[in-house]
C-alpha cells in the first residue's frame, strides 16, 4: 500500500486471528491524580493524568502547541489500557514525536482508545520535516515473540505538515507475530508525503478486513 499523495485511511473493523496463547494483563501501577480524568475500570487510564494537554495545532504547514510526548510515553510504560481524550478546542490534538510510542512485545491484552476519530487525534509534532521519520504508533520490536490482543480503537494519526517527510515504516506500523483488533482508525498522510505507509505489517499477517475505504 504505497501511497505518493495525500490520503485518507479507515479501517472500520481488522481483526487478527486469534491464538489460544496465554494473555497476562500489566496491572496499573498507581491511580489516576487529576479530578477530570475519566476512568472505566482500575486498568483504564487517561493519558491527561500524566499532563498531556492536547492543545497542538497546525497552521499554514507548522505545528504549534504543548508536545504530549513525555505524557504519553510515561503511560504506555505504567498503564495496559490508555485512553486518548476529545480534543478541548475544536481543531486541537494530542501532539507527539514520532518514533516514542512504541508498545514493546510482551504487553499482551494492550490497547489504545480515543473518543472517535474526528475527536482524539495524535498528531505528529515533527516541523518542517523532511527525509524519512519512524512510525508515530509501534505496536511490538521483538519479531520473535508473540503480541496477543493488542485493541486500537476511535482514534486517528495525522503525519507531520510542512516540508517533503516520508514515512518508509508507516505511521503505524504492526510488527510481525501481532495479533490485534483495529477499529475506527483514520490515517491520514498530508500534502508534500512520499514514500510512505499509512499502515505497515510487517512479516506474515492474518487479518480479517471487514470495512476499509480511501479517499
Amino acid at each position: 500500500m504505497k501511497q505518493m499523495s495525500p490520503y485518507f485511511l479507515l479501517l472500520c473493523a481488522a481483526s487478527m486471528i486469534q491464538t489460544a496463547a496465554a494473555q497476562t494483563a500489566q496491572p496499573a501501577s498507581s491511580p489516576p491524580v487529576k479530578s477530570d480524568v475519566v476512568q472505566n475500570g482500575p486498568r483504564k487510564f487517561d493519558v491527561r493524568a500524566r499532563g498531556a494537554i492536547c492543545d497542538g495545532r497546525v497552521t499554514s504547514g507548522t505545528w504549534t502547541g504543548t508536545d504530549d510526548t513525555a505524557a504519553f510515553t510515561a503511560a504506555i510504560r505504567s498503564f495496559a489500557e490508555l485512553v486518548i481524550p476529545p480534543a478541548p478546542a475544536f481543531g486541537s490534538t494530542c501532539s507527539i514525536a514520532p518514533g516514542t510510542l512504541v508498545v514493546p512485545t510482551g504487553r499482551n491484552s494492550w490497547s489504545l482508545t480515543g473518543e472517535g476519530y474526528e475527536l482524539s487525534t495524535l498528531q505528529d509534532n515533527t516541523v518542517h520535516p523532511g527525509g524519512p521519520l519512524p512510525p508515530m504508533l509501534q505496536v511490538g520490536n521483538d519479531p520473535s515473540k508473540l503480541m496477543n490482543s493488542t485493541i486500537l480503537r476511535g482514534f486517528s494519526l495525522s503525519g507531520a505538515y510542512g516540508g517533503t517527510p516520508s514515512y518508509p515504516n508507516g505511521l503505524l506500523s504492526l510488527f510481525p507475530n501481532n495479533l490485534s483488533h483495529i477499529e475506527d482508525v483514520w490515517v491520514q498522510l498530508p500534502a508534500g508525503t512520499n514514500n510512505s505507509f499509512g499502515i505497515k505489517a510487517d512479516g506474515a499477517q492474518a487479518a480479517s478486513a471487514k470495512c476499509a475505504s480511501t479517499g
